[in-house]
């Protein structure tokens, strides 16, 4: 075989190593370019689910403290016309926390977040079926019943859904870390693939 080798033209001796050089070349791009695409479709898609996810529960965090807002200044006043015009605030925000609550359902990439927002959803319908109720009451002209029923059920209901709040912004710091570390992971496999390949076709061309 060596001495087939050493018979040819000294063009083709030299087509031989360029040849294998321009393969390992291919096999190098053809290599990161399915490493790098592969690195940008799993970081756009935990990126897009992260940052959807945040912005979400930062509006529904938004809409609550506004709903709650709105129903404070319901309960306490006593003129109907202002009344009303805090009600059609609170319902607006009513249905922007409902709104943000499909939208941090449909950011959960996971079953395991998926249950916790629903828990989450379930939290917020008793909350708002008590605010309701003390709202009623204040339409009706019953400060006092209106105001005993926030202090009270709605104070505890509150308490609740603000801890689902922070547990949730704990969720997302968390799953941006996790974000950040798959990445790195991601373009050090692609790193440590193009090293094998280029070693693998430094060696066969010695």
């Amino acid at each position: 075989m060596m001495r087939k080798l050493n018979d040819l033209k000294l063009p083709l001796k030299l087509a031989i190593p360029i040849g294998l050089l321009i393969c390992l070349s291919v096999g190098l791009v053809l290599t990161a370019k399915s490493g790098i695409e592969g690195t940008l479709e799993r970081v756009a898609h935990l990126t897009d689910y992260t940052v959807r996810r945040r912005i979400a529960v930062s509006d529904f965090d938004r809409a609550v403290k506004e709903a709650t807002i709105h129903e404070k200044n319901i309960i306490i006043e006593t003129d109907l016309a202002e009344m009303k015009t805090s009600k059609a605030l609170f319902d607006a925000s009513r249905a922007e926390i409902f709104r943000q609550i499909d939208n941090i359902l449909a950011a959960a990439e996971t079953s395991e977040l998926h249950k916790r927002y629903a828990e989450t959803r379930s939290v917020v319908n008793t909350y708002l079926s008590v605010v309701d109720k003390s709202i009623e009451r204040a339409l009706q002209g019953d400060q006092k019943g209106a105001i005993a029923i926030s202090i009270s059920e709605g104070r505890a209901a509150r308490r609740r859904l603000e801890e689902r709040l922070s547990s949730h912004l704990s969720v997302n710091a968390a799953s941006t870390e996790t974000t950040i570390r798959s990445v790195k992971e991601e373009g050090r496999a692609t790193m440590t693939r193009l090293i094998v390949v280029a070693v693998v076709g430094v060696g066969a061309l010695a």
